[in-house]
């Protein structure tokens, strides 16, 4: 029994590689230099951690953890150091490091970065500084070409003010008039 030819054909193997980029960031709280003045001083925190959630359709690995990560899930988390940068590629302040042959940290993809104040930098925050930390709202992260690292995203807190204004009218024209002077404050302590 003869059988047909078989043709075949060896195509080359190459390995499925995924493109990759990194994000990075700058945490700042302006404050006030002092009660009298007006100038504020920017306050470059330490230790704010910020999530990378995956808001891609796809699954993608965490180079923190090597697993698989589902959309809506915490894909690593980067930590502000000294000089309040966040960064992907901030082994020292996040406690983890990219994976061997990685050119990233983040696949392509767009990515929630979500604000986390630990409890003890609020603290020392508002020891030093009298106000309290409030994180700011989420936004949208997108990772669209190989090695990107773009420059960082400014984070900045605005202390929560109540606003006051405080107009003087002319009892008989019913004009304003400008004030100048200036106040100042106090509290039922005095």
């Amino acid at each position: 029994a003869q059988g047909e030819p078989v043709y075949t054909y060896n195509s080359p193997t190459a390995p499925d590689t995924v493109k990759r980029g990194d994000y990075r960031l700058v945490k700042e709280v302006p404050t006030e230099l002092s009660e009298d003045s007006q100038e504020t001083e920017r306050v470059l925190l330490e230790g704010v951690e910020f999530q990378l959630i995956n808001s891609s359709a796809n699954a993608v690995v965490s180079p923190e953890t090597g697993e698989l990560v589902e959309p809506g899930d915490v894909v690593c988390t980067i930590t502000t150091d000294e000089n309040g940068l966040a960064s992907t590629r901030n082994a020292r302040a996040n406690g983890w490091d990219l994976p061997e042959g990685w050119s990233g940290a983040l696949a392509y993809g767009t990515y929630t970065v979500h604000e986390v104040i630990p409890d003890d930098v609020a603290a020392d925050f508002k020891a030093r500084y009298g106000y309290d930390l409030i994180a700011v709202p989420d936004w949208k992260a997108t990772i669209s070409e190989e090695g990107q690292y773009d420059n960082p995203v400014l984070v900045n807190n605005h202390i929560p003010q109540t606003p006051l204004r405080i107009v003087k009218i002319d009892s008989e024209t019913g004009r304003q008039i400008p004030l100048q002077c200036s106040f100042k404050l106090i509290d039922s302590a005095g």
